[in-house]
């Protein structure tokens, strides 16, 4: 059964963000698989930038200008192919992001993709609100 990905991926600048110099540094990498660009602009707030394919995959990419860049994609795709696509886009805007900004200090932080919409619900929450994944193959017995 073909399930939702979604991915995510941090950065900080040390410095405060050109927002318009990071939307076009990225723009070609998704020009590149074929997106639709939809921009929004907010004086003072930043951008928010999506990014549509036609099988339904998109990206939003948020830049704050106090340095916060953030990208999160969603494809549903059930095939390796679209995963290695998704792997490839995420690689390409950490490395570009690395390229623009190598006079700031920053951190980047990629999670791992949340599988969501699966044959097998493997998220739980704790009780103090943290989501665990287990590694669940298959379900062998279920009662309530």
């Amino acid at each position: 059964m073909a399930a939702a990905w979604h991915s995510i991926l941090d950065f900080t600048l040390g410095a405060k963000a050109d927002g318009e110099t990071v939307l076009k540094g990225l723009q070609s990498i998704f020009q590149e698989q074929g997106m639709a660009e939809s921009v929004h602009t907010w004086q003072d707030h930043g951008y928010l930038a999506t990014y549509t394919k036609k099988n339904g995959s998109f990206a939003n990419l948020r830049i704050y200008p106090h340095g916060l860049v953030l990208l999160d994609l969603q494809s549903y795709d059930g095939d390796v192919q679209g995963k290695e696509e998704i792997d490839s886009i995420l690689n390409k805007v950490e490395e570009r992001m690395k390229e623009l900004s190598q006079d700031s200090t920053g951190w980047v932080k990629r999670l791992p993709p949340i599988v969501r919409g699966g044959a097998i619900d493997r998220y739980w929450l704790t009780a103090d609100g943290r989501l665990v994944e287990y590694d669940i193959d298959e379900v062998v017995y279920d009662e309530d």
